[in-house]
């Protein structure tokens, strides 16, 4: 191998390192959320079948924070009550005393 080989390679080498660093080092990892607010949070939980059996409130606010929407629980059960029961999206059940949403079918 020559030094005019050699020297090409290193080169190459040299631009992918100098890539690598700048996609580890230098750009900022930003997140997304396809669905906004409490309501987009719900919608989420909606897509992803999590109501397709009935949840409480207290369940479906607690799975709101994992998938990183945060909102107090009275907040949730007035936004399932007001605006996904009115539009006939959900639907409530009692079960043992209190009250379950699930997806209306």
């Amino acid at each position: 191998m020559d030094e005019e080989e050699l020297s090409k390679i290193l080169k190459n080498h040299e631009d992918r390192i100098s890539k690598i660093e700048e996609i580890v080092f230098k750009k900022k990892v930003t997140i997304t959320y396809k669905h906004k607010g409490l309501s987009g949070g719900i919608q989420l939980l909606i897509e992803n079948g999590f109501l397709n059996n009935p949840k409480t409130v207290s369940e479906i606010s607690d799975e709101l924070k994992r998938e990183g929407y945060f909102g107090d629980k009275k907040s949730v059960d007035k936004l399932l009550r007001i605006d996904y029961l009115q539009k006939r999206v959900l639907t409530r059940i009692k079960i043992d005393k209190i009250w379950g949403y699930a997806v209306r079918k």
